[in-house]
Order: C-alpha cells, then sequence, then structure tokens
C-alpha cells in the first residue's frame, strides 16, 4: 500500500496568499445552513459527522447582519440548507430579510415538514426557488434510504411548491441503491413539473465516506446512468435542465471544486463558522473564522483557513506545472485529505497523481466488496469470541469478515511479516513513563520488527528518540501530547474493539484513573484522606 504521510502545517501563510499578493474574486453565492436538526437521516447525508446542536445555532439578528454582510462583498445568491431549514421558526423572516437586501433566495429542504400555508408565506417574504430532495421513486425505497417515512409527503410538496408560483428543483441524490430507477426519477421531475433535474452522484466525505461500499456505483450502473442522462438532455431539451453530477472516483481528472477553494464560494455553519465549502470541517487541523466574532468581508479576505489553499501557490507537483492548475485549481483537499492524510497532496481522482492507487485499491474499476479476515492465535477462546463478535456486527452493516485462528508462532509470523487485513491482539502499556519507540519507531518497520503497521513519521521518530533520552518529566509528557497528536492525525490503527474491564475499589480511595489499556489504572495515583485512614506504617 502507499504509504500515506501527513505535512506539517507551516505557521505562516505565505506571501502569495496575502490579500494585494493574489487577486481575490468576488464570491456570488452563500449557503447558510441554518441548522443540522433533520427528521431524515440518510446515510449518504452532507452534515458533518458531528452535528451542531440546537443551543449552539446562531440567532435570527446574527443571520440577517450575516447576510448583509454577505451582500457588501458582492454575493448574490443566498442558498438556505440545513439538515432541514424549515425547522427554524424564524425562516421567514431570514428569507425576508435576505430578499430585501437583493439576494436571490434558494431553500433546500427535504419537503417534509413544510404545508402550503407556510409555502405561501415563504413566497410572500421573497423566496425565489425551491429545491426538494427525493431519495427514489419507489416509496419504499425512498424512505428506507431517508429512514423516514416521508415519500409521499415529498411528492405532495412538490406539487404545492409549483401551485404557489415557485420554480422547483428536484435533487435526486443517486448512487448504487436507487441508480436503476434513474429513468423513473427523470420522468418523475418533468410530471411535477420541476424546471430542473440535479443527478447528484453521491460525493464521498463525512456520512458518504464511511457508508462508501453501500453507495459506490459499479463502473457499469455509471456507464448506462451517462447514457440515460444524455439522452434525456436531448429529449427534454427546453423541458428540463439536468444537471450531472459524476462520483469523483470514476474520473480521470479531479473537478474543480466548488470553483476553487476560497475563490466563489463559502459556507456558513448552524454555529456561525464560516467554511469555504460544506465539508472543509473535516479538515481538522483548520481554524475557521465565526461570523458571530469577525466581519463576513474580513474572513474571506484575511482568514487562515480561508487562504490556506487559495490560488496555487500551495500546490505540489503534479499540480504546480499542470496546464490545468487554474482550470481544476487541484481538485478537492477534502478528498485528497480523507484518502491520503495529506492535505496538500494530489487529489487522488487525478490520474497524474502519485496517490491514484489509493483510489485504485478501493475500486479497481468497478465496486469492491468492502470484506476482510481477522487473524489472531489459536488457544484464547476470548479473542475469537471478541472476532465472532466483530463479524456479527459487521455482517449488520453490509460488511464480509471471517475469523481466521492460527498457531501462534505461525499467527506471529503473520503479524511480522505484515501478512493481515486486521489482527486481534492486546495491548499492555505502562500506565507510567510510556515508550512508543518498539510500536512507532520507523526502525522498527524494517524486515520483521515490531512497528507491524510500517508507520514512518521524522517528527514522530524524534520524539520517541529524544522521550528517551530525557529525564524531565514535564518535558516527557509534553513530548507525549505532541506524539498522541501525530497519532490521532495520522491513524495508523483503527481499533474495532476494547474490551471492558472491571475495577472494584473502597470508597475510602481517591485518585483512580482508568485508563484505556491494562492494566487500566496505576496504583501510585491512589490515596486515602488522613482523616479516614486505617493503617499506618
Amino acid at each position: 500500500m502507499t504509504e500515506l504521510k501527513t505535512k506539517e502545517e507551516p505557521s505562516n501563510i505565505s506571501d502569495s496568499h496575502i490579500p494585494g499578493k493574489e487577486k481575490l474574486q468576488i464570491p456570488y453565492a452563500v449557503l447558510c445552513e441554518l441548522t443540522h436538526r433533520c427528521p431524515l437521516s440518510c446515510p449518504y447525508c452532507s452534515n458533518p459527522v458531528e452535528l451542531e446542536i440546537k443551543s449552539r445555532e446562531i440567532d435570527t439578528e446574527t443571520w440577517k447582519r450575516a447576510l448583509s454582510e454577505a451582500v457588501k462583498i458582492g454575493i448574490l445568491q443566498a442558498h438556505f440548507s440545513g439538515g432541514e431549514p424549515t425547522a427554524r421558526k424564524d425562516l421567514e423572516e431570514i428569507v425576508q430579510h435576505a430578499s430585501s437586501i437583493g439576494l436571490y433566495t434558494n431553500l433546500i429542504t427535504s419537503g417534509v415538514l413544510i404545508n402550503e400555508n407556510r409555502l405561501k408565506k415563504l413566497y410572500d417574504c421573497g423566496l425565489d426557488h425551491v429545491q426538494v430532495s427525493i431519495q427514489d421513486t419507489d416509496p419504499e425505497n425512498s424512505n428506507k434510504i431517508a429512514g423516514f417515512k416521508g415519500h409521499d409527503k415529498k411528492i405532495h410538496t412538490a406539487g404545492l411548491i409549483r401551485k404557489v408560483g415557485l420554480p422547483l428543483t428536484i435533487n435526486a441524490v443517486m448512487h448504487r441503491q436507487n441508480l436503476h430507477n434513474l429513468d423513473k426519477m427523470i420522468d418523475l421531475a418533468v410530471k411535477l413539473d420541476a424546471e430542473r433535474l440535479e443527478v447528484a452522484q453521491v460525493q464521498y466525505y463525512g456520512w458518504a465516506l464511511k457508508n462508501q461500499t453501500a453507495f459506490l456505483p459499479t463502473k457499469e450502473q455509471l456507464d448506462r446512468a451517462t447514457e440515460i442522462v444524455e439522452e434525456a438532455r436531448i429529449k427534454l431539451k427546453g423541458i428540463l435542465a439536468i444537471d450531472y453530477v459524476v462520483p469523483d472516483y470514476y474520473a480521470k481528472r479531479p473537478k474543480s471544486c466548488m470553483g476553487g477553494w476560497g475563490r466563489q464560494f463559502l459556507n456558513i455553519t448552524p454555529a456561525g463558522k464560516v467554511l469555504p465549502c460544506h465539508a472543509a470541517e473535516s479538515l481538522s487541523f483548520l481554524k475557521f473564522d465565526n461570523i458571530k466574532d469577525k466581519p463576513l468581508s474580513w474572513i474571506w479576505e484575511n482568514s487562515e483557513a480561508f487562504n490556506k489553499f487559495r490560488g496555487t501557490s500551495w500546490m505540489p507537483e503534479p499540480c504546480k506545472s499542470c496546464d490545468r492548475k487554474e482550470v481544476d485549481w487541484g481538485g478537492c483537499r477534502c478528498q485528497a485529505y480523507a484518502l491520503t492524510g495529506d492535505p496538500y497532496a494530489t487529489d487522488p481522482t487525478c490520474e497524474k497523481s502519485p496517490y491514484r492507487k489509493v483510489l485504485d485499491k478501493v475500486i479497481d474499476g468497478k465496486l469492491m466488496p468492502f470484506s476482510f479476515e481477522f487473524k489472531t492465535n489459536q488457544g484464547n477462546e476470548i479473542r475469537k469470541m471478541i472476532g465472532l463478535i466483530m463479524v456479527e456486527e459487521l455482517r449488520k452493516v453490509g460488511i464480509a469478515a471471517d475469523v481466521h485462528t492460527m498457531e501462534w508462532s505461525v499467527y506471529l509470523d503473520n503479524v511480522r511479516d505484515h501478512k493481515f487485513d486486521a489482527m486481534i491482539l492486546g495491548w499492555v502499556f505502562a500506565v507510567d513513563s510510556p515508550d512508543p519507540y518498539q510500536v512507532f519507531h520507523s526502525s522498527q518497520a524494517v524486515g520483521r520488527g515490531s512497528n507491524s503497521v510500517s508507520f514512518k513519521n521524522d517528527r514522530a521518530d524524534k520524539i520517541s528518540e529524544m522521550n528517551r533520552k530525557e529525564f524531565d518529566a514535564d518535558k516527557r509528557i509534553a513530548l507525549m501530547l505532541e506524539f498522541q497528536e501525530i497519532l490521532h492525525e495520522e491513524q495508523p490503527y483503527t481499533f474495532l474493539v476494547c474490551s471492558k474491564s472491571h475495577l472494584v475499589h473502597h470508597k475510602r480511595f481517591k485518585g483512580i484513573n482508568i485508563y484505556p489499556f491494562r492494566p487500566g489504572y496505576d496504583l501510585k495515583e491512589w490515596w486515602v484522606p488522613s482523616a479516614i485512614q486505617k493503617y499506618s506504617k
């Protein structure tokens, strides 16, 4: 497998990213995520994995101020999404304000929480357009995908939208579970008198990345879908406009993500964080400024997050010398980070990317079933049972796995030779003064060393070497905290199971901390207050 490394983040933005050094584009659209609340639970949802709760949502006046600031920097369109934006009781007031200051307004909704009366109110407030998501033409499958029995309500809402005089777009998120009904989806959009149909293939970030196996279509499915769309565009010219988004994994070149990082779009989260795109929070190392704290114009022009990948100066080779670098702008940073661990890496969807094999390993030109094998040693019934439990749990979500038990020496040979998909072992670390050298130092990845996942990171190596020579406890703690941050970012191990242990102690004892590794506690930390001590020296 291609070795993946995460670059150290530079402390300063390059001169070419400083406003005035590189001419900024005027953004023309803002995506307003009014809330993450939603009755649906689509497993490909573009919402972040970690949702914002209602109490953190910015209030009406803050949204109105943000929209006014958007107009001042040249933005023309405001798209109201979620979650489900109609869960906000102040939606009408926000829409009315946006319309009054000259913004084109678009409501992106599931359509299950709205009625005719509210649609009329929104129309009177100046709403210009509505986009409704439909998961499938088959009601049963549609409800299954959405995790909510709302298909019939969606169809009814689409009719109401046209009844009150609002333009309608149908957003059909297509994937392996519904692509066979694409022709019917096109027919449905025509029947509902939609002006536009978005055939939006699932893009694999967030929830979609976690559930990729269930949704990535085969190459054959995609080729047939492309034919259907091309035929429909000719047949329905002047009747229905069809936007067609191909899943990146089958592309030869990356898409121009959001028209380029920090070039045309910005996104405001329910809590007020301002992002270059809706998936940007997956880049966990970035700090996103908040509309509550700073003007939108300052964030657009000066914030570290927006300048991080703006323009071309950040690009590695082969992007830097590519004749398409100002066409696709290096592709998607979120996708590069998700697939390689390096946000600067050439997007693996590009055929010129050195990481293309990472993508090919995932699909290999067709859908590759997600399956793997647990290896463990004979004679340990607990480990065998853990393996069987994991196999059953994975089966419930469509992942095939099995358990292969082997003689201890053979098992160890498999581990040392890196011949495993997943292994069942027990981790033992000293609670006091841990030493990661044997497990994580790159020297131990050579031959049959104890670094069994071939983890290599120059900074991690340096830290483990310094840790062995440092006698100051506070300095060792600081080194290990930095080491843990590296492990968090690069994730050389993915722990699928952690066994629980029970610790019984008398209530007199204080200072008892539970650790996620054996033995799970450190006796040197325990103490009993003098007043209730029973024994003395």
